[in-house]
């Protein structure tokens, strides 16, 4: 069934839930979730955090919400443009994905993820279990992309650079020499 965990510390393992929105973990409450599995359709989440949440060996079928007050104290692991350099032409806009997941690949969704490129700062918006900004208006050079998550107190952070390649031209004068 679902749960609402108002205050003190809870352990769930090796548990089965099926219900939608299945688990509330309460501002002031710690929560450790382990080998358990989630399974609810038509729900906006399986875990709702404003406390404080462990997690390991879960699976979910629905995100993971860490709420503005939520901490995920787990490790979880931000992904950037797949670890690969972002290559653009000069002129033309990058789009940076990323993910947020936890060590079974379970997707999460925090209230505040930017990146920074070139002193300017970029909300990273969710959509589609993944998150994306468009960064413009970079001249031929390469950037560091610089993530900045609010709430994931172990995140690992895989980040990578835009690579902007701007028009090349050599000027050649060709002298021609007709001799004898």
């Amino acid at each position: 069934g679902s749960a609402l965990y108002v205050e003190g510390n809870l352990t769930i393992d090796k548990s089965r839930i099926s219900d939608a929105n299945a688990v509330y973990v309460n501002n002031g409450a710690t929560v450790n979730l382990t080998n358990t599995t989630i399974t609810n359709s038509n729900s906006d989440y399986a875990v709702s955090n404003d406390g404080t949440l462990y997690l390991g060996d879960d699976t979910f079928n629905s995100i993971i919400l860490n709420n503005a007050d939520g901490l995920i104290n787990s490790t979880t692991y931000t992904v950037i443009a797949n670890n690969e350099t972002i290559v653009i032409d000069e002129g033309d806009n990058a789009t940076v994905n990323a993910t947020i997941k936890d060590d079974k690949g379970n997707i999460i969704k925090v209230t505040s993820f930017t990146v920074n490129v070139n002193g300017t700062d970029y909300t990273m918006e969710f959509a589609n279990n993944a998150y994306s900004a468009t960064v413009e208006n970079l001249v031929p050079g390469i950037y560091p992309v610089t993530p900045s998550v609010v709430g994931l107190g172990a995140n690992v952070i895989n980040s990578t650079s835009i690579k902007v390649i701007g028009e090349t031209s050599i000027a050649l004068e060709i002298v021609k020499n007709n001799e004898g």
